[in-house]
């Protein structure tokens, strides 16, 4: 967890408060210098994309709400639930967690980005919607190194 700058800023004043005041000991120094030493590598490896794992690595983005209805919202995320909760019974993939790919929810992605800042090879991105009691859901499979498409289906269910 990365702090934020606040609390950075309230930090370094409550530390330089005592310095100045030449009580801090040979311990408080240390300890000082540590948590500074965090906290700049900490800014440094925030845009380190990660590497790949060793078996095939997939990550399911939040499907997209097509239709204009909020309560499919819900619908659209259970659907994603499911895909993950089904693909992560497969030892033999390496399936990323839901709170980790919800976080590009409700943006445009680039696909690329994605596969870079999740450490994964595959992204699965679709999309759902219902209109006069059909509900239709689509899914792509592409390649996050090369930005290729892999795979599609589409599904009506009435």
């Amino acid at each position: 967890m990365i702090r934020s700058e606040k609390f950075y800023r309230l930090h370094s004043l409550i530390l330089a408060r005592s310095r100045s005041r030449t009580s801090m000991s040979r311990f408080g120094r240390f300890l000082w210098w540590q948590s500074e030493q965090r906290w700049s590598l900490r800014r440094k490896n925030a845009s380190i994309p990660l590497a790949l794992p060793d078996k095939p690595s997939i990550a399911v983005l939040p499907f997209q709400n097509m239709s204009g209805d909020p309560e499919q919202e819900y619908f659209a995320d259970g659907i994603v639930e499911d895909i993950i909760t089904a693909l992560s019974r497969f030892k033999s993939l390496f399936v990323i967690a839901r709170n980790s790919s919800f976080t590009f929810k409700g943006r445009a992605v680039d696909i690329k980005e994605v596969g870079r800042r999740l450490g994964v090879r595959y992204v699965l991105e679709g999309s759902v919607r219902k209109a006069s009691g059909k509900v239709r859901i689509t899914g792509q499979l592409i390649d996050a190194v090369t930005g290729a498409h892999i795979w599609w289906t589409g599904l009506s269910v009435i």
